[in-house]
């Protein structure tokens, strides 16, 4: 699934190598990254670029919680390729994607039935689960989500058709947790959703 994996916060030029961003995995993250990665870079003017992953390189010092694993990016990059603030997204590894679908709802109904915003800016869906970047409901059709709750985490996207709207959960993980889908189907009955599932 195409996932919003970071926004770029440093940008390092090794000479020789090339450029390393910073974070390219934020600590935390379950997403997993593997050299060869095809990615693609949003900038804050929307200007899109493609990459992959040259390597990957851990980050340390400083607070705790700006450690990071940072990421070698393509040869074919330049210094203004890589502007703060730009996004990095990636097509992510998932075990499984489980679609459900909304009929006769608009996508905008459907967001604020599901999803509220914290007061940190991450959004919130069902009981428990944020996605793991301060995210807007406007990412979720721009490509997925990673959520998190205490047990797991799952990446969620939505696109609209004609006839309602179609949500996407990518199960990450080796191991299928039997528990996600009947607390995702109880989360939307919650919120008084007609759905139904594709498993």
């Amino acid at each position: 699934m195409h996932t919003l994996l970071s926004r770029i916060e440093d940008v390092f030029d090794i000479k020789g190598h090339g450029f390393v961003i910073a974070p390219g995995i934020p600590s935390g993250s379950s997403l997993r990254v593997t050299v060869g990665d095809p990615l693609k870079l949003k900038q804050p003017d929307g200007t899109v670029h493609k990459s992959y992953v040259r390597a990957i390189e851990m980050i340390m010092g400083g607070a705790p919680e700006r450690a990071c694993i940072s990421l070698l990016l393509g040869e074919d990059l330049t210094k203004t390729d890589l502007s703060t603030g730009s996004e990095l997204w990636l097509d992510a590894q998932t075990q499984d994607i489980i679609q459900y679908h909304f009929p006769a709802i608009t996508l905008s109904t459907l967001k604020s039935r599901l999803f509220t915003p914290d007061h940190s800016g991450h959004l919130q869906f069902g009981d428990s689960a944020v996605t793991f970047l301060p995210s807007s409901t406007d990412d979720l059709t721009a490509g997925a989500l990673e959520f998190q709750d205490e047990l797991r985490s799952y990446l969620l996207s939505m696109t609209p058709s004609d006839d309602g709207v179609t949500l996407f959960v990518g199960l990450l993980g080796l191991k299928h947790d039997p528990s996600l889908l009947p607390q995702i189907d109880l989360s939307l009955k919650q919120a008084g959703l007609t759905f139904s599932r594709d498993s």
